[in-house]
């Protein structure tokens, strides 16, 4: 921890596995995983370990989120969870049959994101499936939520909006390079970028 008006050193904490996923603040608490599957949780003051779980088996590299006071997190053995932030037990998890590499979407009710078996799941906040999309690749890169539409791309560089509330596809295009950072808008424009370093802006017609 640094003091972020001059960059002293206040505390500093060894971990036991490397860290990939960022990390989240929930009220005295600092809560990061590892590549071990695990989550952690720091007092903010001296670094004192609070609660330690294992969630997985497999190194956790999606960003960490907290919504309504319940933290979420997914691994790359395929095992979605949900914690409880204040003691670290497990509320319920998911697996999946492939790698989860990115962080989920959400709108308060819904979580969304891609996986490495080429679908995109929409689940409710306990868990269970309301829609899945299969996509022609990977999906390592972060949704973007609107209040009516989800727009995410893919590894073969396919850019979609699907309907929110059902999942209906109702706009594709195929980029050149694929798609492995999130969309940004703004107003009605968005940003999208894929890894053959093209930018692209799109403008929703009115």
């Amino acid at each position: 921890k640094l003091d972020s008006k001059n960059g002293t050193i206040l505390f500093e904490k060894p971990v036991k596995k490397t860290s990939h996923a960022g990390m989240v603040s929930y009220f005295d608490l600092i809560i990061f995983a590892d590549d071990a599957g695990r989550l952690t949780a720091i007092n903010k003051s001296n670094g004192d370990v609070i609660w330690e779980t294992s969630v997985s088996q497999s190194a956790i590299y999606a960003d960490l989120r907290i919504m309504n006071h319940v933290l979420y997190t997914a691994s790359i053995g395929g095992v979605f969870s949900a914690i409880n932030p204040i003691d670290g037990k497990i509320i319920w998890q998911r697996s999946f049959n492939s790698p989860l590499y990115a962080p989920h979407a959400s709108d308060g009710k819904t979580l969304y994101f891609g996986s490495n078996d080429r679908h995109f799941y929409a689940l409710d906040l306990e868990g269970n499936t309301i829609w899945t999309i299969e996509t022609e690749a990977i999906i390592n890169s972060e949704a973007l939520i609107s209040p009516n539409y989800v727009y995410f791309g893919n590894g073969a560089g396919n850019f979609m909006i699907c309907q929110k509330d059902s999942g209906k596809i109702v706009w594709s295009k195929e980029f050149e390079g694929r798609f492995i950072s999130s969309p940004i808008a703004y107003k009605d424009e968005l940003l999208v970028f894929t890894d053959n370093d093209d930018l692209y802006l799109m403008k929703s017609k009115k």
